[in-house]
């Protein structure tokens, strides 16, 4: 579609095409990560419950650092996508190999560090995708001059995000000594992807046009009119 849309020289079409894939992008992203990242140790001890605590414990450190990665990862898979659409392939692969370049570098140093050691890695490589994204998101701005809509597909998911992943953490706190870790840790899963799709609607930041894209679901887009219709804007 934006490659359609950049052939036809439509500016307009084109930045909307991209505002939307950044913000779909985000909207699935922003709450892995979150989610990941407040849940990590809970998460490690459901999977690989046989280990010692010490084990899962350090364990669900690392995934709590890789789990600031996931937007980055996301975002690059999305702003790859878009400036190859664009007709420039090349920018997104020198971008990310600056990454990569980044990631060796710092890997060799942090992993070095004994107070850091095995976490270095997963440090190098939020960084390497962060650069990766950050070049790829200057030269939409920059050089293609996309007029983008920050509040819309940054802010909103952000805060929905976050919103969720309080959540998520408040619930596993209260069911875990009731419940025991794993049924604690499943459930908070549960509850905050539902805070998350209340959360989304309440704020505006999810739409009937966005749900067709991401799902096919006929019940998920009844559930989603059934929410909008008892919402304030009704």
């Amino acid at each position: 579609a934006i490659s359609n849309a950049s052939s036809r020289k439509s500016k307009t079409e084109v930045a909307t095409l991209i505002s939307t894939g950044l913000r779909l992008t985000l909207l699935i992203g922003l709450p892995a990560s979150f989610g990941l990242f407040v849940l990590a140790k809970p998460i490690v001890a459901l999977l690989y419950y046989s280990n010692t605590a010490e084990v899962i414990s350090v364990t669900g450190e690392i995934l709590q650092y890789l789990a600031l990665g996931v937007v980055f990862l996301t975002l690059v898979q999305a702003l790859t996508a878009i400036i190859q659409g664009l007709g420039k392939p090349f920018i997104p692969v020198r971008n990310l190999l600056f990454g990569a370049i980044a990631k060796i570098i710092l890997t060799y140093f942090l992993t070095a560090i004994p107070a850091i050691n095995v976490k270095g890695a997963a440090i190098s490589t939020v960084v390497a995708f962060g650069i990766a994204a950050s070049l790829n998101f200057y030269y939409i701005i920059k050089v293609v001059k996309a007029d983008l809509d920050m509040k819309t597909i940054f802010l909103k998911p952000l805060g929905s995000a976050f919103g969720m992943a309080i959540v998520a953490r408040l619930s596993y706190n209260l069911l875990r000594s009731p419940l025991g870790g794993s049924i604690a840790t499943l459930s908070a899963v549960g509850v905050g992807g539902l805070v998350y799709f209340i959360l989304l609607i309440a704020t505006g930041t999810l739409t009937e046009e966005d749900l067709s894209y991401l799902t096919k679901s006929k019940k998920m887009k009844n559930l989603f009119k059934k929410f909008k219709k008892g919402g304030p804007h009704e």
